[in-house]
């Protein structure tokens, strides 16, 4: 994905179009960090008593696995009208190569030896005016993504979108860009059905090439590219998401020189991932005050427990669902998950599975009397350990 652009403008705009969705209060405050042996910054207040491991009973933590995510999918992605529309802004821009409409001269040649060589134009500005332009298609893109990170990643922003136009000989080398955000995105808008290039995949390293001395991968024998890397093809109107951190790039696109033949993405990166509050818990600023506190609370002494283990890196995103009938967490599932144990000699997976317990069982056993009411509740809370 490469370097990004300043998020000033379009971070603040993405923080307020989240913050008017209907019933939701966004917290514009930092996620709870863990540094070095998971130790957390002053976010999370003093809490004199440990987790009561005689408490209530808390339900499983939803939907963990063995590992970290790596890789999201989302195919129509887009209400198929606004993809076509978008599509069609592109064509109709190259549809005649003698025409001199200034929407033809608005792409940046971007060349870095032996590292990136590609075709981009800020995609704001392309979709939002000139000829062939629809009315109202960035705010309804720009909207469907920020909607997607709220709900499913429980991030506030993006990064400014690149449109990137790939045709014979370019590509991404390998790189990492995980400065930018705890997700980067790729939105196809090429018609990858009627290609007759090839190349153009996404590509990033397999678990079992990063982990290759440590696991088997050293002495099964033959690993060829299926096991060394990973493809994700850009079908049209499909959303790949995936962790920065993993080396990636663009395989090199061959055999077209024709634009609207070529490969076409938008991209960039998920950012600010912040705590936020839906329902009766936060139908008034004491009600969100009380729950503020009662999370506080138990991640102070969750973060001493986290202490004990080894450490970790990356971004968990939890939900909690809470019952407006008593105030009672009822789940406790995460929305994302990149968190990796770092080296130590540990089993990486027996560690994993214990911090994703004691999150678990610190989350699931909390009460909400503010929650109370007609409706049940939710809230996402970010934890960043780095």
């Amino acid at each position: 994905l490469a370097p990004s652009r300043p998020m000033t403008a379009i971070a603040a705009r993405a923080l307020a179009a989240v913050g008017a969705l209907p019933r939701v209060r966004l917290r514009l405050r930092p996620p709870q960090r863990l540094r070095g042996r998971c130790r957390a910054l002053a976010a999370a207040t003093a809490g004199d008593d440990a987790i009561d491991d005689d408490g209530p009973f808390a339900p499983e933590m939803e939907g963990v696995g063995a590992h970290a995510q790596r890789v999201r999918v989302c195919d129509t992605f887009l209400e198929p009208s606004l993809a076509s529309s978008l599509r069609a802004t592109f064509d109709a821009r190259h549809a005649d190569p003698r025409s001199l409409g200034a929407e033809r001269f608005v792409w940046d040649y971007w060349h870095m030896p032996g590292q990136y060589r590609q075709l981009r134009t800020p995609a704001q500005d392309y979709f939002s005016s000139g000829e062939g332009s629809t009315a109202g298609d960035w705010e309804a893109l720009e909207r469907a993504l920020l909607d997607f990170g709220r709900r499913e990643l429980g991030c506030s922003a993006l990064t400014p979108p690149w449109l990137s136009s790939y045709v014979s000989g370019m590509q991404q080398e390998w790189h990492t860009d995980n400065v930018h955000g705890p997700w980067a995105f790729v939105l196809s808008l090429t018609h990858w059905d009627e290609r007759k290039f090839s190349g153009g995949e996404t590509e990033l390293l397999t678990q079992q090439t990063l982990d290759y001395w440590s696991t088997s991968g050293a002495s099964s024998g033959v690993a060829e590219a299926p096991q060394l890397v990973e493809r994700v093809e850009p079908l049209f109107n499909r959303l790949t998401l995936f962790d920065p951190r993993l080396p990636h790039g663009v395989r090199e696109v061959q055999g077209e020189m024709d634009p609207r033949k070529g490969r076409l993405v938008l991209h960039g990166w998920f950012t600010e991932p912040v705590p936020y509050y839906e329902g009766p818990v936060a139908e008034s600023d004491s009600k969100l005050a009380a729950a503020e506190e009662t999370i506080n609370e138990r991640l102070a002494a969750l973060f001493g427990e986290l202490e004990q283990l080894p450490p970790c890196l990356g971004t968990l995103v939890v939900r909690m669902d809470i019952s407006g009938k008593d105030g009672a967490v009822r789940s406790v599932r995460p929305l994302t998950d990149t968190v990796v144990v770092r080296p130590c000699g540990a089993d990486a997976e027996e560690v994993r599975a214990q911090v994703m317990a004691e999150i678990g069982d610190a989350l699931g056993t909390l009460w909400f009397d503010g929650a109370i009411g007609a409706e049940d509740s939710e809230i996402v809370l970010p934890l960043v350990f780095e």
